[in-house]
């Protein structure tokens, strides 16, 4: 039972760690610039993020490889699937501007 209860804490680490670099990036320019924080966009982006993750929680080989990480470490992973994700979809902009 105490292996259920450290998966379950493993997998709200990784979603802390995807919605913190998410939201995280708009909270600053909030703080910098006083630029107004609109919530339904982070909201979507948050969904978005947590939906495109869903995926990675059914395959049975990410929750045993998730099982052996620490808390720390399932929430970076969570901030850099989240970051892989913004950067590819930069770049499909930035080579569609081109």
């Amino acid at each position: 039972m105490e292996g259920n209860w450290t998966l379950t804490w493993l997998i709200v680490a990784y979603f802390g760690g995807l919605i913190t670099s998410i939201v995280w990036p708009y909270l600053l320019a909030w703080i910098q610039n006083q630029e107004p924080f609109d919530w339904r966009m982070n909201a979507g982006r948050v969904l978005v993020g947590i939906m495109g993750a869903l995926p990675l929680l059914a395959s049975s080989d990410f929750l045993a490889q998730l099982g052996t990480l620490t808390y720390v470490a399932a929430f970076v992973l969570g901030m850099g699937a989240s970051q892989l994700g913004r950067t590819a979809q930069k770049t499909v902009s930035a080579v569609a501007g081109a």
